[in-house]
């Protein structure tokens, strides 16, 4: 079991006066029209996330006198927008990204200045070496209607000591339909993700620990698809949400569903969206085992910018504690690495960083995998013959035997 322990407290205070990042131009690193060297960082969605690597430049700036261009594109073009930066040796200095094993010929070895393995929550090396750092984590967790859990007389747990068993917790939502406003107990993102949370909880997994054999057929597997689908065959989860269109989100902001199992980013929407019931995150059932799978960005130098020195230093200063803290906290992220302490804005997200800390290295592999095989995506397939099955048109031991074969094939070498 991978234990995470927070333990650091952090003192935040965002420098005032900041100046201003550069905007959107292309230009890479080097020197700027008044002759001053600087550097450029490349993002996808910072300003719809907070702005809060844009406010650490400016920061960074502010205190080094180096210069900070920020330059911002949309999360689809980020991919083809490196890569011809990369080709045309315009490259950025630094790049925060969801993924970095594609570019990983082009990534600075920063092995020197970074935590162990066992102080991030996401795998950040290839052979050995570390090529990028986590920005910010992300984690499933469920989200309940406290008003609902109210009208039923249900309190929900608190502590690892007071979990609900799986059992425990669908007898629980088939109460709160029972005894109080909900027309569902449940909703649930439509993800192999969000599902894979499940089957880790339960015991199973995707792949054997070294990643060469697909486990999707075990009788664990099995039979926590089974019991998935039975939520709906049992009126506990809405169908629609699954082989159909409707939004699990916008239906629990509706006030009639009890449970959203989902990620920690709809806390904000919540926040700003949910006023007419009390709602709040909880602590997941257990199965055989706690879990919950940690997603989230790199951040990384590239090699060839012409500012590795610099990129080098800036990521050391960002992920200075106190300094990596500040980001977490204007950007309301899941810090990427343990010992770190953030305030939030919405109550509760410690109960997602509590997930984390309890859950076990082998779930790492469902963010490992991308790196052992990178560019091989065998996509949404527990989620696509979930649906099937949903819907009648396949069996669960079909749905497994597709979906090994699906990812055998999208793995060279996997079994």
């Amino acid at each position: 079991m991978l234990k995470k322990v927070l333990t650091a407290t952090m003192c935040f205070a965002m420098a005032a006066g900041m100046t201003a990042c550069g905007g959107s131009g292309d230009s890479g690193s080097g020197n700027s029209d008044s002759g001053e060297k600087g550097m450029t960082i490349l993002t996808a969605d910072d300003t719809t996330e907070g702005g809060a690597l844009k406010a650490m430049a400016e920061k960074y700036q502010e205190e080094t006198g180096i210069k900070v261009t920020m330059t911002e594109v949309p999360y689809g073009d980020m991919e083809t927008k490196l890569l011809n930066m990369i080709k045309a040796g315009n490259a950025p200095a630094v790049v925060r990204y969801s993924g970095f094993a594609a570019y990983s010929d082009y990534l600075l070895d920063i092995t020197d200045i970074a935590p162990s393995q066992d102080e991030m929550f996401l795998a950040t090396e290839i052979d050995g070496k570390t090529l990028a750092l986590a920005a910010n984590a992300t984690a499933n967790g469920m989200v309940y209607n406290k008003t609902l859990l109210d009208q039923a007389g249900i309190t929900v747990p608190t502590s690892k000591e007071d979990l609900w068993t799986w059992d425990e917790f669908r007898d629980v939502l088939r109460t709160v339909i029972e005894k109080s406003d909900a027309e569902y107990g449940m909703v649930w993102d439509h993800s192999d993700n969000r599902y894979n949370t499940m089957l880790y909880q339960y015991g199973g997994s995707v792949y054997n620990e070294d990643m060469t054999e697909c486990l999707v057929d075990s009788d664990i597997s099995q039979k926590c698809m089974t019991d998935f689908v039975q939520m709906f065959e049992d009126g506990i989860m809405p169908k629609s949400t699954w082989a159909g269109t409707e939004d699990p989100q916008a239906m629990f902001k509706t006030g009639k569903v009890a449970v959203h199992m989902c990620g920690n980013w709809v806390m904000n929407d919540y926040l700003d969206n949910i006023t007419d019931f009390e709602w709040a995150p909880m602590l997941m059932p257990k199965g055989e085992t706690r879990a919950t799978i940690a997603g989230g960005n790199y951040i990384y130098a590239v090699d060839g910018s012409g500012m590795e020195e610099e990129a080098k230093e800036f990521l050391q200063w960002f992920y200075d504690p106190e300094n990596y803290a500040e980001y977490c906290k204007i950007g309301q992220y899941l810090p990427g690495r343990t010992g770190v302490e953030v305030e939030y804005e919405a109550e509760g997200m410690e109960i997602f960083q509590n997930e984390l800390e309890a859950t076990p290295a082998i779930t790492q592999q469902l963010n490992e995998i991308g790196i052992k095989y990178p560019g091989s995506n065998p996509g949404q397939v527990y989620r696509d013959c979930i649906d099937s099955v949903i819907a009648g048109q396949m069996t669960v031991d079909d749905a497994v035997t597709q979906i090994k074969t699906e990812i055998c094939e999208a793995y060279e070498g996997m079994k």
